[in-house]
């Protein structure tokens, strides 16, 4: 008997935020491809700007853009996550129009809690805790921000991390109890938290242009796009509050989070 066929790799070209991309991996990871490409993703007619591609490779898998390793690891899964990973961050720097923040959001009663952030900083824990708590989902990675200052959803699915060190698990907000937003939404707070289970709560507030150096901190083109990055962050940061600090278990911060922001708005003015 010959051996069998080789598997066909499935090429995908996609636009995401005015970028043209293609991607191309082995048949069996198409779907998972597919569900995991940068947010509001559409088909694309005509030559893309970038490509990347997984392959599988005698010792491992490779995962690269434009004939660049990105990474060689023994498992396909990784390799996906290095290469859409790589392919969300191009979007997020060279998105028209829109401003990607690293940070998670959620929505509370029409107005937004931003979590800023880089990745393994803990947001999606938090964000997932929001959302359990009964916020509405808008990402757990990348705050985006349009011209006006108004947070759209960028509702990839969560990635959430065990405690047991295991790898995270990709669920959608619906999955742990939740919903997603569908509508822009005004930002009102910025939490700029970071974990320590040691200290637990302990915050102070930020004043706007600190709340918004917070963000700028965690902007994707801040350099490669500076005019319009602050023209975005100002319209953004009208009338926002911020805290700064340490938090303990995420279930706890949440609850913080949504009464810090319900009080602020029954006070005088809003």
């Amino acid at each position: 008997m010959g051996s069998a066929e080789p598997e066909r790799p499935r090429r995908i070209l996609g636009s995401a935020y005015g970028r043209a991309f293609a991607v191309e991996v082995p048949g069996l990871l198409g779907d998972e491809a597919l569900g995991r490409l940068p947010f509001g993703w559409t088909e694309h007619v005509g030559a893309p700007e970038r490509y990347w591609e997984v392959r599988a490779t005698d010792d491992g898998w490779t995962a690269a853009n434009d004939e660049q390793v990105l990474a060689r690891v023994p498992d396909q899964d990784t390799a996906l996550d290095r290469m859409i990973g790589d392919l969300e961050l191009w979007v997020a720097e060279h998105a028209e129009g829109f401003v990607f923040v690293h940070a998670g959001a959620v929505a509370w009663h029409g107005r937004a809690i931003v979590v800023p952030g880089r990745t393994l900083a803990g947001k999606s824990t938090l964000v997932a805790a929001l959302v359990r708590a009964g916020a509405t989902y808008y990402s757990d990675e990348y705050t985006v921000l349009d011209p006006q200052g108004l947070i759209r959803p960028y509702a990839r699915m969560l990635s959430i991390r065990p405690p047991n060190g295991s790898p995270p698990r990709r669920v959608t907000a619906e999955d742990i109890g939740g919903h997603t937003g569908t509508q822009p939404v005004q930002m009102a707070l910025v939490a700029h938290l970071r974990y320590d289970a040691a200290a637990g709560w302990a915050v102070e507030e930020l004043s706007r242009g600190r709340a918004a150096m917070a963000l700028l901190d965690n902007t994707v083109p801040a350099r490669t796009r500076p005019v319009e990055v602050m023209d975005h962050l100002q319209a953004a940061t009208d009338g926002v509050c911020g805290l700064t600090g340490t938090r303990g278990e995420a279930h706890d911060a949440a609850g913080r989070l949504l009464s810090l922001l319900g009080a602020a708005d029954a006070a005088p003015g809003h």
